[in-house]
């Protein structure tokens, strides 16, 4: 789904004859090994990309090196880079070395130029050594090599008639096609094996360390980030009668299983006075215990690549779990599927905390303030339902189920683990297993595609909406319900404003639920079955049966109609025009619903405020 995504910006942006596409964190280089298998069918797309891999772990690039089959590798160290570094590290020193003595020397005005406390000295210390953080030794290595064409078959494909005469391309053909059809199908294998004699021998490919290694002189960039800002590090604060204190890790003598324990900082930090500033979130505005965590990593990828695609030009597309608002203590760990104690096993577990895309939108804005080349554009946020449900996931699975079937590669058993996992996918219940709107999908686009109307962000996402409706009314009665002063409720730790949860991560704080808050969540409840209950699509292929009734009973497969012909993943334009409308026509439907909803909600509320002012 990620290469027509891709193929749909690199037309937008006039099918440039060089550019580059790149993925931030590849993991072992699938998701980028899926996209070049459904852009190699575009030899004009396949002769002018290449290909940018943002990698740091040297086993993860040659994980990456086998996945996309690379030849020719060759490795370099990065002398730009360690030059720079070498005099970093010379300034820091001497800037520690500075630092030191001034504190040494230093007196508190405040108490009338007497000596600083030892804790005065150490916090002054700590500052000292936070602003000269050592330089690493070791310089980049920048790797680079050619990615074969065409692919080798993924795994468990058939390689029988690869590169043959009689390969169907995904084609299908049954004996009870018409003659048209019978037609089309070898018109379009004809086009198929034309395209594929016309690629380039190979793909250039490059691996970079940081954002700010990717050129911006070979054409514009269309990246991707696909679960990669959730496994940056974050920092955690909370409230407290001292002011912003950060978490931190502190070891334990007791008997725990891991001799770790997570502890608050005496006082404010450097880290807390520098992202809790107190003039963006004055204590009095909160309530001790509220907790927030911030990924400075995340705010600084997303300066570097702001700058980079707005001097470029292109489009970035981030998929990750998060919200759409500032969270708190989210961070967790996971080992092998299966959650554990975010102490246990440092770096043998991952490590990952939902991303606040508000703030990697504001950090794209205020870069924009920043540089002289043209701004860029941040997209309206979308679910992960959203966004595959309006590039016809339903149809795109069809057809590789026909395909697969055809030709023997799938039993029935993984034609029903296929539909599950993309049911789940698009399923914006988390009570049903469903990712569809746990997951948030943002695009950020260049001046030249400012204006273009970008599949599937041109379509209002009404789950999105409301979510943010939910959240902002949650908000609001966590305020209304404060004490003030940070003072905690019933004599319990407060769970301030940026604790505030939506499902299906928590329901809101019980002593700030209201019946209007109640009545917002059934709300959000009766938009996502508005989307379940839309018309499903209707699948007329008695070959697979089972894959067309399980299609048409997946509650989020609601877009539009799909056909049995395997052209219907590269339509034609009018085609295009059709699907189009009718996306338009489904969103229209879910926007009625969805008014029906917030009616049945207005009138809970009223009658709430009526029995509020009965009882009064």
């Amino acid at each position: 789904m990620l290469g027509v995504w891709v193929l749909q910006v690199w037309e937008k942006l006039g099918k440039p004859s060089k550019f580059q596409l790149l993925e931030l964190g590849p993991g072992k280089g699938t998701l980028m090994q899926d996209v070049l298998r459904t852009t190699s069918h575009f030899p004009e797309f396949m002769k002018g990309v290449s290909v940018h891999l943002c990698e740091t772990s040297p086993t993860m690039r040659e994980e990456q090196v086998r996945a996309l089959h690379v030849r020719n590798v060759a490795k370099e160290i990065d002398r730009v880079q360690a030059q720079g570094d070498k005099l970093k590290r010379e300034q820091a020193r001497e800037a520690l070395k500075a630092s030191v003595t001034k504190t040494m020397a230093s007196t508190d005005a405040a108490a009338g130029g007497k000596p600083l406390s030892d804790a005065q000295k150490t916090d002054l210390m700590m500052q000292a050594m936070s602003a000269a953080t050592p330089i690493p030794e070791s310089p980049d290595v920048l790797m680079h090599g050619e990615i074969p064409l065409p692919l080798p078959p993924a795994q468990g494909a058939s390689t029988s008639a690869a590169n043959g005469e009689d390969e169907d391309f995904g084609y299908v053909l049954y004996a009870d096609d018409p003659p048209e059809r019978a037609e089309e199908v070898h018109r379009l294998r004809a086009a198929a094996r034309a395209a594929r004699a016309a690629l380039p021998p190979s793909v250039p490919i490059h691996w970079h360390s940081k954002i700010s290694q990717v050129p911006v002189d070979q054409g514009p960039l269309i990246v991707l980030a696909h679960e990669f800002f959730d496994a940056l590090p974050v920092y955690q604060f909370v409230l407290t009668e001292r002011g912003w204190c950060e978490k931190m890790v502190d070891s334990d003598e007791g008997r725990g299983p891991h001799h770790l324990r997570f502890v608050l900082s005496a006082q404010p930090t450097l880290a807390s006075r520098t992202f809790m500033p107190a003039d963006r979130f004055p204590p009095q505005d909160g309530r001790i215990g509220d907790a927030v965590e911030v990924c400075a990593a995340g705010l600084a990828c997303m300066e570097d690549l702001s700058r980079r695609l707005s001097a470029a030009g292109g489009a970035a597309l981030v998929i990750d779990y998060g919200t759409n608002h500032p969270n708190p203590h989210t961070l967790q760990a996971v080992q092998k599927h299966a959650f554990k104690h975010v102490l246990e096993e440092p770096g043998q577990v991952d490590l990952t905390a939902l991303v606040d895309f508000k703030s990697l939108r504001a950090t794209v804005e205020r870069t924009n303030k920043l540089i002289s080349s043209p701004p860029l554009k941040v997209l309206p946020l979308v679910t992960q339902s959203h966004f595959l449900r309006n590039l016809h996931i339903a149809a795109r699975l069809e057809a590789l189920v026909q395909a697969a079937l055809a030709r023997g590669l799938l039993t029935e058993a993984q034609v029903e683990t296929l539909i599950s996992n993309a049911t789940r996918m698009v399923d914006p219940s988390a009570e049903r297993g469903g990712m569809g709107q746990h997951f948030k999908v943002m695009c950020v686009v260049s001046e030249q595609l400012a204006k273009e109307d970008i599949v599937p962000f041109d379509l209002a996402d009404e789950i999105m909406i409301e979510e943010d409706r939910v959240y902002e009314l949650a908000r609001a009665q966590a305020r209304a319900g404060s004490s003030g002063n940070g003072a905690a409720q019933d004599g319990k730790p407060g769970r301030g404003l940026l604790d505030v949860q939506l499902p299906p991560y928590a329901d809101p704080p019980p002593s700030t639920a209201s019946a209007a808050a109640a009545a917002a969540a059934a709300a959000a409840n009766s938009t996502e079955h508005a989307f379940s209950s839309a018309p499903k699509p209707k699948l007329s292929t008695p070959v697979v049966p089972k894959v067309a009734s399980a299609l048409a009973s997946a509650p989020t497969f609601s877009s539009s109609s799909t056909s049995r012909s395997a052209s219907a993943s590269t339509p034609s334009s009018s085609t295009a025009s059709s699907s189009t409308a009718k996306r338009r026509e489904a969103a229209r439907q879910a926007a009625e619903e969805l008014a029906r909803a917030r009616q049945a909600r207005q009138q809970a509320e009223a009658a709430a405020a009526d029995a509020a002012a009965g009882k009064k």
